[in-house]
């Protein structure tokens, strides 16, 4: 059985909202108290329509507590450091600028709040967690380190930031001619 998109207008948009957080499938089903068969359904159908781009991973790892969760938006592995550093080579951008920069171009349309746990998932332990306004500033600045390459980043209005689907092609067919290039970053063997 397949959804519609009549089916999918008429659902609860808040299993998408919590699928664009980051939070995995069997998650939003026991919060929404919902079968977690039929969340994916709905999100199998989000996907298909281009609502997501992505789908969230199943669920939480069971060795997790509860302040580890956190979206899979925001994790950086050592593959994610190498790709940061590249990005920082060809933008001319900072490592913080870099990671929202990234998300921008995986996903069609970014929160606030997405970007803020970005950047406050970068940070050392113990800390105190930055004003979210700080989102603000550094998608400013990067807009001006980008403007000059011919790529925009718009604003949705009281919500959050997206690249248009042209500026996320453009900048990641920039970014694979740059990992092809002798002067990138690469793993040491």
């Amino acid at each position: 059985m397949s959804l519609t998109e009549t089916d999918f207008a008429l659902r609860d948009p808040t299993v998408v909202r919590l699928a664009l957080e980051g939070v995995p499938v069997r998650a939003i089903a026991r919060a929404l108290e919902q079968p977690s068969v039929e969340v994916r359904q709905l999100l199998v159908g989000a996907l298909a329509l281009g609502t997501i781009a992505e789908m969230p991973r199943d669920d939480w790892s069971p060795q997790l507590t509860r302040e580890q969760r956190v979206p899979e938006y925001a994790k950086t592995g050592v593959d994610d450091a190498l790709l940061i550093l590249n990005v920082v080579r060809l933008f001319g951008v900072t490592q913080q600028q870099a990671c929202l920069l990234l998300v921008l171009i995986k996903r069609r349309e970014v929160t606030r709040k997405m970007l803020h746990a970005v950047i406050e998932s970068r940070r050392p332990h113990p800390k105190v967690e930055t004003e979210p306004k700080i989102v603000d500033v550094v998608i400013c600045k990067l807009r001006k380190k980008l403007e000059p390459l011919g790529l925009r980043i718009e604003t949705v209005w009281s919500c959050g930031y997206f690249m248009s689907d042209e500026h996320r092609k453009t900048a990641m067919a920039m970014l694979n001619t740059f990992l092809d290039q002798p002067n990138a970053v690469v793993a040491e063997e």
